[in-house]
């Protein structure tokens, strides 16, 4: 069995999962996909895997070779489901944060005032990107439809799902948009069996197997398909990349 991980070092996710993975394929590497023989190839030799996991690097500028290697890659496992991968039901090219939200709220988990427009909503609010990407500001009116919704005050929480694996933490930070904050301190947090459940009820509707839901206190906020997890999993000494790897 062959077992491949796709992205760039400079990611540091990958960077923690790497000494799980059999085969290292740079998102940058000379690729080639054979239609006539269906030969998959890396710098021209012929790649045969079993199991995939990869994330196109954000930590990095984006090139023309970088951004078409990720698509070639999403092609080629949609044309070979013997191949294990996380998500595959999901379509990751249309972000779905709005039906996130009325899926979460379907199965019985909180979430907060929300419309998508542009308002103005009443009240202490922030404004979301509907398609991700930005980050959270504080405001009650959008300049283009999006995510305007009731702030709500507490902890960040964060709960990873990976296969039947599960893994909850705080996040302490001072800040609207926990991204902001240098200083985000990590902490493992214990999230009650009701409330992974119904996670886990909103990650089959979507179709997920790995992803991240986010909560401020019990309050759902969302649910993030290609999460960053390389901070969290040193708070628990490399048991995430474990779980990655061992859950494929």
């Amino acid at each position: 069995m062959t077992y491949v991980l796709f992205g760039q070092m400079s990611d540091p996710n990958i960077a923690a999962v790497r000494q799980y993975f059999d085969v290292f394929v740079d998102q940058e590497a000379n690729l080639t996909w054979d239609l006539e023989t269906d030969t998959l190839s890396v710098d021209g030799e012929p790649l045969k895997m079993t199991a995939f996991f990869g994330r196109a690097n954000v930590f990095a500028e984006n090139t023309h070779q970088k951004y078409n290697n990720w698509h070639l890659f999403v092609n080629y496992l949609a044309c070979h489901p013997d191949i294990r991968r996380y998500n595959r039901r999901y379509d990751r090219e249309t972000p779905t944060k709005a039906r996130n939200l009325y899926l979460a709220k379907t199965v019985g988990l909180p979430i907060p005032k929300t419309i998508i427009g542009r308002g103005p909503m009443d009240g202490d609010c922030v404004v979301k990107p509907l398609t991700g990407g930005s980050h959270c500001v504080a405001d009650n009116e959008a300049r283009y439809t999006a995510i305007v919704q009731e702030r709500i005050r507490g902890m960040n929480r964060r709960l990873f799902l990976v296969g039947k694996q599960h893994a909850g933490f705080k996040l302490h930070t001072t800040m609207l948009d926990y991204r902001d904050d240098p200083n985000t301190r990590l902490e493992v947090e214990h999230f009650d069996d009701d409330t992974v459940m119904r996670v886990r009820a909103v990650a089959k509707k979507l179709g997920l197997t790995y992803c991240a839901a986010d909560f401020m206190d019990d309050t759902f906020l969302e649910v993030n398909s290609g999460p960053m997890f390389a901070a969290f999993d040193r708070t628990v000494n490399g048991a995430l990349g474990r779980a990655i790897r061992d859950e494929l």
